[in-house]
C-alpha cells in the first residue's frame, strides 16, 4: 500500500470518529481509532489529548495505555525535531542577518 491511500484511510478513519464523537462524545473505540490515526499521521498532541479521554473513560483498558505510552514516547522524539528545526531556522536567521551587515560595512557608498 502507497503511503498515498494510507494519509486517505487514516482521514477517513478520523472524519469517520469526528461523526461518532459529534453523537457520542464518551464513544471510547472512536476516541481509541482517533488516537490511533492521528498517531500514525503524527499529530501526537490531538492523539494524546484523544487517548487521556479513553482513559479518563475505561481507565483499566491496557491497549489504552499501551498506546499512551507509544504516543508519549513519539512526542518526545517529534519534540525533539520540531526544536532542532527551530534552531537551524533561527542559526541561518542569525547567519543572514551577519552577511546583510557584513556586506553593508564593506559594501563602498
Amino acid at each position: 500500500m502507497s503511503k498515498g491511500v494510507d494519509l486517505e484511510n487514516y482521514g477517513n478513519v478520523l472524519k469517520d470518529c469526528a461523526r461518532v464523537l459529534k453523537v457520542d462524545q464518551n464513544n471510547v473505540k472512536a476516541l481509541y481509532r482517533s488516537a490511533r490515526a492521528c498517531f500514525a499521521l503524527d499529530k501526537v498532541e490531538e492523539a494524546l489529548d484523544a487517548i487521556n479521554r479513553a482513559i479518563d473513560l475505561d481507565v483499566t483498558n491496557k491497549p489504552f495505555q499501551k498506546l499512551k505510552d507509544d504516543i508519549t514516547k513519539r512526542k518526545g522524539i517529534v519534540d525533539a525535531r520540531n526544536q532542532e528545526n527551530e534552531r537551524k531556522v533561527a542559526r541561518r536567521r542569525d547567519v543572514e542577518r551577519a552577511l546583510k551587515t557584513a556586506l553593508k560595512v564593506f559594501t563602498p557608498t
